[in-house]
């Protein structure tokens, strides 16, 4: 956005109100049939800087779905989603999603069947998002949190710690350090969301996490330590209250990401539900390319071995971080 603002609610609805008009006006915006807000705006929870003057910088991605009805319209709808991510300075992130993946709630594109088991991006689909314009498929149809697969809190973790080690040393020495503290501070947000999934207290908005996390105090503490809500309320102020950068300790991080591993252990969580076969097959190419043996139930070997390279400072840890990208990162 050009205008510079002050205030949080007018820059939001002005922001989604331009990304709407652009879409709508844009030549091929006939395939489109929805605009489903989703992630941080969808929660109404993105995360802003201001100024010395007051002025707001947005920090968080504008993630929006747009839905359109027939495959065949796919590459207009790329095509729509390109010219206009170019408009705005903002990060706006754009999904095609095809329509029956929401009448359905699917867990892909295209999919035959509807899942058993959901994946966590489509329970925060239904129930963390909006629909901007046209017709509202999120009315259709509900995803309850008992019908998410378990095994996505472990994803949670694994794909935060893969994110720490792998994509650091691409810059600057400064460049790297804010990064780090960045991906640790992920880190600490992941755990939470995977010890209230372990538990069905998972729910989309970051903040009402922290709300049901601290209803849980006493058992948090019992399972992770004591500094880990102090640690965790560093890094929820970093990320979602624009508060000072923090750096969680390298030792305490390692202390709660082997929590969360127990925790896992403990549920039984070894194997994913809810891979489609066209995912499956994806990931069975990357696999066999990748070279590495991780035995038939690789995604859940791959994973567990990250986080237990990242609990025991491992040496191999870098190259276990490189698979996870080749393998499951795509």
């Amino acid at each position: 956005m050009k205008q510079k603002y002050t205030d949080v609610n007018t820059y939001i609805s002005d922001l989604i109100q331009e990304i709407v008009s652009k879409v709508t006006t844009h030549t091929n915006a006939s395939c489109i049939s929805s605009i489903i807000v989703t992630g941080s705006f969808g929660r109404n929870e993105p995360t802003f800087e201001k100024d010395e003057k007051g002025y707001l910088t947005l920090k968080s991605d504008v993630e929006i779905a747009l839905v359109y009805d027939k495959f065949k319209n796919k590459g207009k709808v790329l095509r729509l989603m390109q010219d206009t991510e170019k408009c705005f300075s903002e990060l706006v992130e754009f999904m095609p999603f095809q329509k029956q993946r929401i009448i359905k709630a699917q867990n892909h594109n295209f999919a035959i069947v509807e899942p058993k088991y959901k994946s966590l991006f489509t329970y925060d689909i239904f129930n963390g998002s909006y629909t901007a314009w046209g017709t509202d498929y999120l009315h259709l149809k509900q995803v309850p949190l008992d019908q998410v697969d378990p095994f996505e809190a472990k994803r949670i973790v694994g794909n935060r710690i893969g994110e720490l080690m792998c994509f650091l040393n691409r810059g600057s020495a400064q460049y790297d350090n804010n990064y780090k503290k960045l991906w640790k501070a992920k880190v600490m947000l992941a755990i939470v969301s995977a010890y209230l999934l372990c538990n069905k207290m998972y729910i989309s908005s970051y903040h009402k996490q922290r709300d049901r996390i601290i209803q849980q105090r006493e058992m948090v503490i019992d399972i992770f330590g004591e500094k880990f809500l102090s640690d965790y309320e560093k890094a929820f102020s970093y990320l979602r209250e624009n508060g000072e950068s923090c750096e969680i300790l390298d030792e305490n991080l390692r202390k709660y990401v082997a929590a969360i591993n127990t925790v896992l252990q403990k549920k039984g969580i070894t194997k994913a539900r809810i891979n489609c076969l066209s995912k499956k097959m994806r990931s069975w190419i990357h696999y066999l390319k990748c070279g590495s043996n991780y035995g038939f139930n690789f995604e859940n070997n791959l994973y567990q071995n990250l986080i237990n390279a990242y609990i025991e400072n491992a040496d191999c840890i870098q190259k276990l971080a490189d698979d996870w990208r080749k393998i499951l990162y795509y």
